[in-house]
């Protein structure tokens, strides 16, 4: 089966683009499948999610760089010696207790403070970034990208090899419902680059119930995209992550069932 390329999207912080990934890659996880999980994002926060089984030779940058406008590739490549293999470090789980942690198919590509860098990420051909990508990702079943809140040039790379963007609202402010609306712009102006590039879905994360946010998920339910998933505001889902443990491998309940469900309705609609 193809691999699914997919990314978590908001231009704002703090709406659970992080903790959906990290989570996300849980559930699959523990379904048995192979994910890559590729931090965009300088603030590295889903790279501080998992505990890696060695320290990677090259992050995000350093596989990235390669692909400016002014450089051969092939040459820079040789000349730093990177290579996506030595860019991917396994990630892993504790099962459960005191047990030592494990792999369970989970891989990532880890961020680097150095991707607020606008000069350089100006200048990266997104085509042929893309390629090395999707070629290197052949043996995942997923590849699952954590986006930073506002990176114009991040978002342009991005955009050029994921199929799919994921997008979490959350329902304390009105400014959700407006921000919806820029993505959606966003990602239909990156289509020319990638014709393949969708909206998959919103759904509502954070939700704790009260009037506001009960209006926001109102509105929010009425857009096209609308995924009928809310992942509520549960002290157990940033515990989890805090203790590098995704959900399913620390805590069943109606935060756990949550995220299934996101799964499965996200794989349903790719499917």
């Amino acid at each position: 089966m193809a691999t699914k390329f997919l990314a978590f999207v908001n231009g704002k912080g703090g709406v659970g683009k992080t903790t959906s990934v990290f989570h996300v890659a849980g559930v699959l996880s523990k379904r048995g499948e192979r994910v890559l999980v590729i931090d965009m994002d300088k603030q590295r926060n889903s790279t501080q999610s998992f505990v890696l089984e060695n320290k990677p030779s090259y992050t995000i940058y350093d596989l990235m760089i390669p692909y400016r406008l002014s450089n051969n590739v092939l040459n820079e490549m040789r000349k730093s010696g990177v290579s996506f293999e030595g860019a991917v470090t396994k990630t892993l789980f504790k099962h459960h207790g005191n047990a030592s942690p494990r792999y369970y198919g989970v891989d990532i590509i880890c961020g680097d403070i150095r991707m607020d860098d606008q000069r350089e990420l100006a200048l990266v051909k997104s085509d042929e970034f893309a390629n090395c990508i999707r070629g290197g990702s052949c043996e995942y079943d997923w590849v699952i990208v954590d986006m930073p809140p506002s990176n114009k040039e991040v978002n342009r790379i991005t955009f050029a090899f994921v199929d799919h963007a994921v997008i979490p609202l959350t329902t304390d402010d009105t400014d959700s419902i407006s921000g919806y609306g820029d993505i959606v712009k966003e990602v239909d102006a990156a289509r020319s680059a990638n014709p393949t590039l969708s909206v998959l879905g919103v759904y509502c994360s954070r939700y704790s119930p009260s009037s506001l946010s009960d209006y926001v998920r109102g509105e929010v339910e009425k857009f096209s995209t609308f995924i009928p998933v809310v992942i509520p505001r549960l002290a157990v889902i940033p515990e989890a992550r805090a203790l590098n443990r995704p959900l399913s491998f620390y805590h069943k309940g109606e935060a756990l069932e949550a995220f299934e469900s996101l799964v499965d309705e996200i794989t349903r609609r790719i499917s």
